[in-house]
């Protein structure tokens, strides 16, 4: 993926509003694991982090540079 793509794909997923899916690790018990995708509204958009809403109600901050790398490894979807 191009810097131009990464850059396309962190302005369409960074705007207020915007659900997006986040694909994250559950450990189930001792070295156990399950992959899944949580989904998280994007809530304020900031110069150097963005404060998302779980599905939950609790509230997380990323930066710029954890959005970047979520999408260069396809960890994070906006459809």
């Amino acid at each position: 993926m191009t810097e131009f793509e990464i850059d396309v794909t962190y302005n369409m997923i960074c705007r207020p509003g915007q659900v997006v899916r986040i694909h994250t690790k559950e450990t189930t018990s001792g070295r156990n694991f399950i992959m899944t995708w949580k989904k998280w509204t994007i809530v304020e958009v900031h110069d150097h982090h963005i404060v998302m809403k779980s599905e939950y109600g609790y509230r997380e901050s990323f930066t710029r540079i954890d959005i970047v790398e979520m999408i260069r490894r396809g960890e994070i979807r906006w459809k």
